[in-house]
């Protein structure tokens, strides 16, 4: 049997994109190649707005690099969904279960290589991967 994606309580329902919500129209997107560095950050800020640190703007040019390299690679709104979804459900990337260390996702950690948004997207972090 296939499990499905099951959401916590507390996490939002809401897009990553909450105020473009046009962009995640099935019309648009085939359209559309992407998101925008500014449209990345702004939901990043957004949908982690007090559980983990707020980037700032404007980007300093090697994370804006960085970011770019990882929206070229995965342009769709879809997998980015998955990606932010699949940080806030896990326990160990929020720092909720990191026994008293201090370490938790960030920015900088998610775009830093093609592989952490990847690892996140196939759940490997997820709860029940032990």
């Amino acid at each position: 049997t296939e499990k499905k994606d099951v959401v916590p309580d507390d996490v939002p329902s809401y897009p990553i994109l909450p105020s473009s919500p046009s962009l995640l129209d099935p019309k648009r997107i085939s359209s559309k190649p992407g998101f925008s560095v500014s449209d990345f950050v702004e939901s990043w800020n957004t949908y982690f707005k007090e559980n983990l640190p707020k980037v700032r703007v404007p980007l300093a040019t090697s994370r804006e690099r960085k970011l770019r390299l990882r929206l070229r690679e995965h342009p769709g709104i879809e997998f980015w969904e998955v990606v932010f979804r699949g940080i806030r459900q896990s326990d160990f990337l929020m720092g909720r279960s990191n026994n008293g260390r201090s370490w938790r996702a960030s920015f900088d950690w998610l775009i830093a290589n093609d592989q952490n948004c990847l690892k996140v997207a196939e759940g490997n972090y997820a709860q029940d991967r032990k």
